[in-house]
């Protein structure tokens, strides 16, 4: 193949770059390469970085730096983007390079970081990107503190991601004037309090299912229509969900308003869900239970 189709091809997978030593590798000179450049049919986008061809939107700008930049990776904002969370810019297109590069790209967040590890990577969209959890914790930098409390918020009542994994890549990266550490920490150690009422409570709440006799239902009940989440307890045969809810965050408006939208997907598949807070299940037991009780036999009754 010609070196200048392959180039073209090359570029065209690229966003529309190529590196100096592709260009090489297809066949150019170092003169061919500089002549091209000199009358601007090869535009400089970085160093040792050339843009062949002009392609629209933020994916195809994300995937030339991704290509052109040294060990580059999808991070922050734009991984943010992959991983479909909520409440975070769309409009950013973000990078992360090694600490010691000194590489730009128009357009381009360029971050650079010294301890991302394999485990903290994974490829999406043909592109080496930021895990979730390592995604969180990077944003944790940029973020204001009410703006990440929001982000893990909404990704802990999805069920995507744990307290105790994010605590672990915590730990393992935390350093002395590392951003975002401070930030993070102090949501964890907020939110781990509530994950262990969320226990108990949780305990409590299915000694009263015991209590009252309840049969037919099933514990940490993988929803159908949304991969990777569950309800707390679930009747299947009359499509009832209960759900207890013990978040001490749980007023915050992100966390209310992904609930309300999670018991709302849940309508539109023919089921019901039935939430109890802390004080339903220890100050009012016999209400939780004639509640549940009630609402199954209108369920049986239909």
């Amino acid at each position: 193949m010609h070196a200048q189709a392959v180039i073209i091809r090359i570029a065209s997978q690229q966003g529309g770059v190529i590196r100096r030593d592709q260009a090489t590798e297809a066949g150019f000179t170092k003169d061919q390469i500089d002549w091209r450049v000199s009358t601007g049919e090869w535009k400089p986008a970085t160093k040792g970085g050339y843009r062949l061809i002009e392609l629209p939107g933020r994916l195809s700008l994300l995937r030339a730096a991704a290509s052109v930049l040294p060990n580059a990776t999808v991070s922050h904002y734009s991984a943010a983007v992959f991983h479909e969370l909520r409440g975070v810019p769309r409009t950013i297109v973000s990078v992360t390079v090694p600490s010691k590069t000194t590489h730009e790209f128009p357009g381009v967040r360029v971050f650079r970081s010294d301890d991302l590890n394999d485990d903290h990577l994974l490829t999406i969209r043909g592109l080496r990107t930021t895990t979730l959890e390592r995604t969180i914790l990077d944003l944790a930098a940029s973020l204001s503190p009410r703006h990440l409390e929001f982000v893990v918020d909404d990704l802990l009542a999805d069920g995507r991601c744990k307290i105790a994994d994010l605590r672990s890549l915590l730990e393992s990266v935390a350093r002395r004037g590392k951003p975002g550490i401070g930030s993070m920490r102090r949501v964890l150690e907020d939110r781990s309090a509530g994950d262990e009422n969320r226990t108990k409570l949780e305990r409590a709440g299915n000694a009263l299912l015991t209590d009252g006799g309840f049969v037919g239902y099933q514990s940490e009940f993988p929803i159908p229509w949304a991969q990777g989440q569950r309800f707390d307890i679930a009747f299947p045969a009359q499509q009832i969900a209960i759900e207890w809810d013990s978040r001490r965050w749980h007023s915050q408006k992100l966390a209310f308003q992904t609930d309300r939208e999670r018991d709302r997907r849940a309508v539109e598949h023919g089921w019901r869900i039935l939430r109890f807070t802390w004080y339903d299940v220890h100050e009012a037991p016999n209400s939780v239970i004639e509640t549940i009780r009630v609402v199954l036999a209108a369920e049986l009754a239909v």
